[in-house]
């Protein structure tokens, strides 16, 4: 009898241990976002932006300390002044940010970056690892099996450090706890490229200034190689995204809208699209063409419009040269929701709130709401006026309306 009430205390904690889990691991990591229990946090060159959907407003910064400056050099927060260019991302726990601490530049000119770990209240800020970079060096920081994965960039031995030719790039990982960082992929690694790591695999996209050498993915386990070159997709490859436990590749397909000037010249407004793939038993599915934003809930993308306004004379140059400037109205028409588990597209009409010429961008979105900017090139154009703003969408019965403009 005592055995078995042993074992059923044992099966119970494993069951506890694994509701736990389950509780932490609502999460989401995107290129320099993510979303932990709900609440979305974006980084926005040395800021980072705080939202959620039951909030009055958009939060500006992690630190809650109401009496702190944020200019303490000895005693550093999250918002501190001396730290630029953050990233951010989540373990399902705890937040790691990414930072360049300018306080440590010193006469030898070095950068250094640095990684601390936090709660999402933004208490017990505690740096993790510091390590030197060159200027080129990408911020964005990926978190996969308690590891947190980074590039760090190193100067080739040229003449010119300040050329993005003469830099490269190595991925680096940091267990959370700190402790000791290790080389994954000991390859020089071009400054525009990008990886992505997920359970099974890590993934590099190799790309130059124009053009996209391939695809690498390794596999951890075996350190097996698998190249797909660029040729292999509709549009360029360019970064890839774990989301809802399965991992998707984005490529960039190139496009144009082409019009005719007063003078008959020839406007054209370059709109580029991305080709959505999902990547699953070592194949590339496609799934659809838009601008994606991911979410917990689903992955959006839209449907739009571009229509020619017409064109001025603006001033281009630091002596008043003047230069011909297009205006297209971007008129966002339909919203789409592709559901993560089988793939269903629901589509949202723009109805009531929105006018010719709004454009809708997506930011993130949970419990059924969205986190959108929203601008509007027609009254640009018109009055110099875009009317930007950001504002809590509500998707339901086909449609799209806006529920709350921030200040």
């Amino acid at each position: 009898m005592k055995k078995t009430l042993l074992l059923l205390f044992a099966v119970l904690l494993i069951l506890s241990a694994c509701r736990r889990e389950k509780q932490t691991s609502d999460f989401l990591n995107l290129d320099g976002s993510c979303m932990l229990n709900g609440t979305f946090y974006q980084s926005v060159g040395n800021q980072v932006l705080v939202w959620n959907p039951e909030w009055e407003g958009v939060r500006n910064g992690l630190c809650r300390d109401p009496l702190c400056n944020h200019d303490d050099v000895n005693n550093l927060c999250p918002d501190n002044n001396w730290l630029w260019q953050k990233t951010i991302t989540t373990d399902g726990e705890k937040l790691y940010l990414s930072v360049l601490n300018a306080a440590l530049t010193g006469a030898d000119n070095i950068l250094y970056r640095q990684i601390y770990s936090l709660n999402s209240d933004g208490t017990d800020f505690q740096l993790l690892y510091t390590y030197d970079v060159s200027g080129g060096t990408s911020p964005i920081m990926r978190y996969s099996d308690g590891y947190l994965y980074f590039w760090q960039g190193f100067y080739r031995e040229t003449d010119d450090s300040s050329n993005s030719e003469d830099q490269y790039q190595i991925v680096v990982r940091l267990p959370v706890q700190g402790k000791k960082a290790e080389i994954v992929l000991d390859e020089k690694m071009p400054m525009h490229s990008t990886f992505c790591v997920d359970e099974q695999n890590e993934y590099f996209t190799l790309l130059s200034e124009n053009s996209v050498g391939c695809l690498i993915i390794v596999d951890k386990k075996s350190g097996k190689r698998e190249i797909y070159e660029a040729n292999e997709f509709e549009g360029i490859p360019f970064t890839m995204c774990v989301c809802n436990e399965k991992t998707y590749l984005l490529a960039t397909k190139p496009g144009t809208v082409a019009a005719v000037r007063n003078d008959g010249s020839q406007a054209i407004r370059n709109l580029n699209c991305s080709v959505l793939y999902l990547y699953e038993e070592n194949n590339f599915r496609k799934i659809a063409e838009g601008d994606f934003t991911f979410t917990q809930e689903g992955i959006w993308f839209s449907e739009f419009d571009c229509d020619y306004l017409g064109t001025k004379e603006i001033s281009g140059g630091p002596y008043g040269e003047s230069e011909q400037q297009d205006y297209f109205a971007i008129t966002t028409k339909r919203l789409y929701r592709i559901d993560p588990l089988n793939y269903d597209i629901t589509e949202y009409l723009t109805v009531n709130d929105f006018e010719y010429g709004d454009e809708i961008e997506l930011v993130s979105g949970a419990a059924g709401k969205l986190y959108a900017h929203v601008s509007n090139q027609k009254s640009y154009y018109e009055t110099g006026d875009s009317q930007y703003r950001s504002c809590m969408l509500r998707a339901e019965n086909g449609t799209v309306c806006i529920e709350k403009v921030y200040e």
